[in-house]
């Protein structure tokens, strides 16, 4: 499972403001991936498992993708700290 990137493209920033690079693998298989998940593969030396692991900003900035702001988690913690990150919103019932 190691890394096949033939040619990377970017960073760009789409219209959401993430940062996001095309990489072309040895294959010609065309794909997007975001930034952070990109540079966490160039460290690890190896692709992440989509099905398992996913990256995170320590800061929560996600313009601060320096590799020492980025960490590796479990798919299912990192859906449970963001649950934690969303305020509530206050309503007024009628």
């Amino acid at each position: 499972m190691g890394l096949s990137y033939l040619k990377v493209y970017g960073p760009y920033r789409n219209d959401r403001g993430r940062d996001f690079v095309i990489v072309i693998d040895k294959k010609g298989r065309k794909k997007t991936i975001t930034y952070p998940k990109y540079l966490m593969e160039m460290h690890l030396g190896r692709k992440l498992d989509p099905e398992k692991e996913t990256v995170d900003h320590w800061d929560t900035d996600k313009y601060n993708n320096n590799i020492e702001n980025l960490r590796l988690v479990p798919r299912a913690e990192h859906s449970a700290d963001d649950t934690r990150r969303v305020l509530p919103a206050k309503l007024n019932c009628s």
